[in-house]
């Protein structure tokens, strides 16, 4: 069971991670636009940032489910 939730742990942890790598991402994409007095398609800038966030929203939805299947095996692991 202490297996299983040091599992959680680092999924977690790794989930995490990939949501704040998109955050960034995203964040990054904002700031070259602004900066840059380049010309872009408006259409394939926002095509990227809505893939980027739905990789985003798609880890947010599996960190609920991780922390809830940790939270659920500590509730086994106590006495």
């Amino acid at each position: 069971m202490e297996a299983q939730f040091t599992h959680y742990q680092q999924e977690e942890i790794r989930s995490l991670e990939k949501i704040q790598t998109c955050e960034i991402g995203t964040q990054l994409i904002f700031d070259y636009v602004q900066q840059e007095n380049a010309v872009f398609n408006v259409a394939t800038i926002e095509e990227i940032i809505r893939v980027i966030f739905q990789v985003e929203v798609d880890q947010r939805e599996y960190l609920l489910q991780i922390r809830l299947a940790k939270a659920l095996s500590s509730t086994k692991l106590q006495p």
